[in-house]
């Protein structure tokens, strides 16, 4: 009886692992950072750079809480670039089918990046904008 109920709590701790764990796109961090640093727009359309389906994304600003992200995607997301403390970065999660797919962490470059008309990004409209400092 001991080994079926360890069998099972490995087995849970396995599917929480797993579903926890969502990709980083670091590829998308290195487009999106050349992106910036030669960009002679103020903007990024999210569409002509990601390789993979999703249909919404959220961009977090610096120093967002766990809570406001889960609250606004709707969805449990464990942070691990740990932005609610950070002031480096923003952050984008993508979404498929009510399922966070990946993350990308985006370095502010002395530049900072917003959305125009929603809270919400989809691939027909993922303009994000850069309004960069000097």
């Amino acid at each position: 009886m001991k080994k079926i109920i360890f069998i099972i709590l490995i087995f849970v701790m396995a599917i929480s692992y797993f579903r926890n764990n969502i990709p980083r796109n670091t590829d998308l961090e290195k487009t999106l950072s050349s992106k910036v640093d030669e960009s002679v727009s103020n903007e990024i359309n999210l569409h002509g750079v990601t390789e993979f389906q999703w249909t919404q994304a959220y961009l977090f600003e610096p120093y967002t809480s766990q809570e406001t992200m889960n609250q606004q995607i709707g969805i449990k997301f464990t942070d691990s670039s740990n932005i609610s403390q950070r002031d480096d970065i923003y952050l984008l999660v993508f979404v498929n089918d009510d399922e966070i797919v990946q993350y990308a962490e985006v370095k502010r470059h002395q530049s900072d990046f917003s959305i125009k008309q929603s809270d919400i990004l989809t691939p027909e409209n993922s303009i994000i904008t850069i309004t960069k400092h000097s």
